[in-house]
């Protein structure tokens, strides 16, 4: 392809030419063998951006010179951004969605979704330069940063996991939670902490580590949120429930101990131990002890 860009009244240009006019000869053949040359150096155009630069190149393959038409083709150096102009954000996240989890299956919903808001990010700052594939072609980049904070993530739960086992980790769940959320009630926020917990237990063990944690513990901060919709928690919870949908688990994870909160006068039974909580047996110590310790 480097003859393309030689001088067209040279000996070596018109026959570079000659040669690049045979091999994408307008037609069925040498439609697809654009499509293929065209998606091998741009991996990360999807397929209806492929289809619109297929048709733009059948468009003018059958009415001028090739060599010309590859200056008319600079518009297709945008492609991505052509493709966002003439089918619209919807059209764009859906397409990408689709084919970025097709070809990263390893992938939960909610990471396709931070990917897919990384992309749209990247767009909408990209295709406003004056050469978008210069700043788009960093994608990759970006993408993976996204990806490595969730592993990171899920590796440090798995890894507390293994080290607390499963109740002392609910402990630890429902210390860290009644910080961050002190304002739920005693039976609440050991709920989730044994629902957190019952995650981790199921899916550390997995081949599937990653997604298995990542969407269900995405799914229990959806019922969260859901409390929070009936009633604001306070303002660190309600902020992450309600700014990005993709990114709420990586907003959970950086939200600190709620320091605005005055916790009620404490009743003067709170400490009183009745001699009946040595002798209860099983369910009934547990549920007595999580209380206690919250």
């Amino acid at each position: 392809m480097e003859g393309i860009a030689a001088d067209s009244n040279s000996g070596e240009g018109n026959e570079s030419t000659q040669d690049w006019k045979r091999y994408y000869a307008p037609g069925e053949f040498g439609n697809h063998q654009f499509l293929y040359d065209f998606s091998r150096r741009h991996p990360f155009a999807f397929s209806l951006t492929l289809l619109v630069s297929a048709a733009h190149f059948e468009e003018v393959a059958k009415v001028a010179p090739v060599i010309q038409n590859l200056k008319a083709m600079s518009y297709y150096q945008n492609n991505v951004c052509g493709a966002l102009m003439r089918f619209g954000p919807k059209v764009i996240r859906t397409m990408f969605l689709y084919e970025y989890g097709r070809r990263h299956q390893n992938l939960s919903i909610p990471e396709l979704l931070r990917i897919t808001e990384v992309y749209e990010t990247l767009l909408k700052d990209c295709c406003g330069r004056e050469n978008p594939p210069a700043c788009y072609g960093h994608a990759e980049e970006k993408f993976n940063e996204t990806t490595e904070k969730s592993l990171k993530m899920v590796k440090q739960e798995c890894a507390r996991f293994q080290n607390l086992g499963k109740d002392d980790l609910k402990y630890h769940y429902l210390v860290k939670l009644t910080k961050m959320a002190p304002q739920l009630s005693t039976e609440e926020l050991t709920l989730l902490s044994k629902e957190i917990s019952s995650v981790l237990d199921t899916c550390c063990a997995q081949s599937e580590q990653f997604a298995c944690v990542d969407n269900l513990m995405h799914l229990l901060l959806g019922e969260l949120c859901g409390v929070n919709k009936n009633r604001t928690i306070n303002a660190a919870v309600d902020q992450c429930c309600k700014s990005s949908f993709a990114f709420r688990r990586h907003c959970f994870e950086d939200i600190k101990a709620d320091d605005t909160y005055v916790p009620t006068s404490s009743s003067q039974d709170l400490f009183t131990f009745n001699t009946d909580l040595c002798q209860a047996q099983n369910g009934t110590l547990e549920s007595r002890k999580d209380r206690v310790q919250n």
